[in-house]
């Protein structure tokens, strides 16, 4: 399986660091994406077009330690991946609308197959209980309809990082991601990271990142671009 270049680039900031010597973990990201952000931060000919923006999607679910250090999956033990068993699974549905693979060139199965060898195999869990529990976790929680009800909409406007922010304080604590378009350098909102507790259940505040912010790729007031499809 070949996996695009850029979402390996997306492991390397702060927020996912693998800790070398590290096989346990004590809480979870549960990060989602922005279908649009993502495509125009890559390279758009490689994206599935209609790009879809009737919501965030899932990236994925991964295991993490205090300051966002996610073990070694090459340390790791677990059973190995087996599309079949998610394609002959009671969650498929679910998961072709909530975990999709915007890769023009690949399926929804080989994105699926690297969030488990980069994080899920890492968990002790076995294959449909990593799946499973992830889909039940993003059906949890509305980001885009969080954002609109904040007057936060895709409309490729700017908007501060501190309103989107405050968009979420009915609920718990998560990080902001923001990311560049790759023709225009402009800030997007890209990812938004929900933390949850050890066993994959509850959601938790998140810790604040260096220089006590609760993003990264932007700071406190800066405007960023809420891109539509």
């Amino acid at each position: 399986m070949k996996v695009p270049t850029y979402i390996f680039a997306l492991t390397t900031l702060y927020i996912f660091t693998i800790a070398a010597s590290v096989t346990t973990y004590n809480a979870f990201y549960l990060v989602f994406w922005w279908p649009p952000s993502y495509c125009k931060s890559s390279v758009p000919s490689k994206c599935n077009k209609p790009y879809k923006d009737d919501n965030f999607t899932l990236h994925g679910m991964w295991p993490v330690n205090i300051g966002g250090r996610s073990p070694n999956p090459t340390k790791c033990k677990g059973p190995p991946f087996d599309a079949n068993k998610l394609i002959n699974s009671p969650i498929i549905s679910e998961l072709n609308k909530l975990w999709p693979n915007f890769d023009a060139k690949q399926s929804n199965t080989d994105l699926w197959e690297h969030e488990w060898v980069k994080h899920g195999i890492c968990t002790g869990w076995d294959l449909f209980q990593f799946y499973k529990k992830s889909i039940d976790r993003v059906e949890q929680v509305n980001i885009l309809r969080v954002l609109e009800t904040a007057g936060i909409t895709p409309n490729n406007a700017k908007y501060n990082i501190d309103d989107i922010k405050r968009a979420f304080n009915h609920l718990t604590r998560p990080i902001i991601h923001c990311n560049k378009e790759k023709s225009i350098p402009k800030k997007m909102l890209f990812q938004v990271y929900f933390c949850l507790d050890r066993n994959g259940e509850q959601f938790q505040d998140c810790s604040l990142m260096p220089e006590n912010e609760l993003v990264f790729g932007c700071k406190t007031g800066d405007e960023v671009v809420f891109p539509s499809a």
